[in-house]
């Protein structure tokens, strides 16, 4: 069962990445994540009412701080997909993701084991193998200089606020949950503030919102699943299986978007997917 829920969050949660990160080359990736937040907000406010989360107010604190980093990190990635190919951006945002709680444990005292050691050179390489643009190769997508700001930030973002909100939902499901409904509320938040201060129009298209709905609805139900899984099974082999979704991403961009790839890339990709997998049975 808690494969299952893992196997099921990595795939709505990829899935959630592609349709919002397609949305936002059709629209601001502001706009695009406003709108996917509120959705997402609706439905934890929903499921908040109905589980009764508990929450001390030290753990409120982390979730409120973590949403508003994930606010700024959702904004970063879609940004990040928009503006290059999210074959090769989603498996670096994976990569900034997983290895950046890694270094917060190393420097707290707790340094990486062997596993992890081995999961972040083959994350490296993967890197490396990704973003190499050798001559002659016009006919592959490549990533500019701006899509790789953009990731490098995102990978960041994402990998901090993670490292925040899982601190902050160890004690149970009902923590978890009420983690999940305060660091949603500040994620909205924080993305309505971007909409504000940059002056973005607020309006949907009507187009996109069937799109925005579902990845909306996609997300949330990744995050309940992880939950899930994670109450049900092993920690370290739920977020392996987790970790994933990149490759559902990759695996959507190629189908739907036909992006084409070099040879090298191809490999990266699978460099990057398997030292995730190993930072995060680490």
């Amino acid at each position: 069962m808690a494969t299952l829920a893992a196997l099921g969050s990595a795939l709505c949660i990829g899935a959630a990445d592609f349709t919002g990160g397609w949305a936002s080359r059709k629209q601001s990736p502001l706009l695009i994540t406003l709108w996917i937040n509120v959705v997402a907000l609706v439905a934890v406010a929903i499921a908040c009412v109905l589980g009764g989360p508990r929450i001390s107010e030290s753990r409120a604190i982390a979730a409120l701080v973590g949403g508003c980093v994930s606010g700024a990190a959702i904004n970063l990635i879609y940004a990040s997909f928009a503006a290059g190919a999210m074959s090769l951006t989603a498996p670096l945002v994976a990569c900034g993701t997983a290895i950046l709680p890694t270094l917060t444990a190393t420097v707290a005292g707790q340094p990486p084991d062997a596993v992890q050691g081995v999961g972040i050179v083959f994350a490296l390489a993967g890197v490396i193998a990704i973003t190499w643009r050798p001559p002659a190769r016009s006919a592959h997508v490549s990533l500019s200089r701006r899509a790789l700001v953009l990731t490098a930030l995102a990978s960041v973002g994402a990998g901090a606020a993670i490292s925040i909100l899982l601190l902050a939902a160890k004690g149970g499901s009902a923590v978890a949950l009420g983690v999940s409904g305060l660091s949603r509320l500040t994620t909205f938040g924080t993305c309505l503030l971007f909409v504000l201060v940059t002056r973005t129009p607020a309006r949907l298209p009507r187009a996109l919102a069937p799109p925005v709905l579902g990845a909306g609805l996609l997300e949330v139900s990744g995050v309940t699943l992880f939950l899930l899984a994670s109450s049900l099974g092993s920690t370290a082999v739920v977020a392996v299986l987790v970790s994933l979704n990149a490759i559902i991403t990759v695996m959507l961009a190629q189908t739907v978007l036909r992006e084409q790839i070099a040879s090298h890339q191809r490999g990266g990709i699978a460099f990057a997917a398997i030292g995730v997998a190993l930072l995060s049975a680490g």
